[in-house]
């Protein structure tokens, strides 16, 4: 399997409209679509919902794996920072940036 395209993917109007076309980072292109808005929102929000999605996995192991406990004020903060990235990028392919 492949890496993805580095993200941020970005939205942009094609020839003809309503064509949609979704770069990468690097300008690459990451796909073209014929109409749906929505789905272009949702498809360039895929490498911040992954990452989102890998570091929330990330602590869960940490804490499933490790007999270590942090203090409640700090587990909080981390665990809602987390949660709070992850709404971010759902947000992101809900409303678009």
């Amino acid at each position: 399997m492949s890496a993805h395209t580095p993200g941020p993917w970005t939205i942009e109007q094609a020839t003809p409209p309503p064509c949609l076309c979704i770069r990468g980072s690097d300008q690459s292109i990451v796909a073209t679509l014929f109409s749906g808005e929505a789905n272009a929102r949702l498809i360039a929000a895929v490498p911040d919902l992954l990452a989102a999605c890998l570091r929330i996995r990330e602590r869960l192991d940490r804490r499933n794996d490790r007999h270590h406990d942090p203090e409640p004020a700090a587990r909080n903060k981390d665990w809602n920072a987390r949660i709070d990235e992850l709404e971010a990028a759902i947000a992101l392919a809900e409303k678009g940036a």
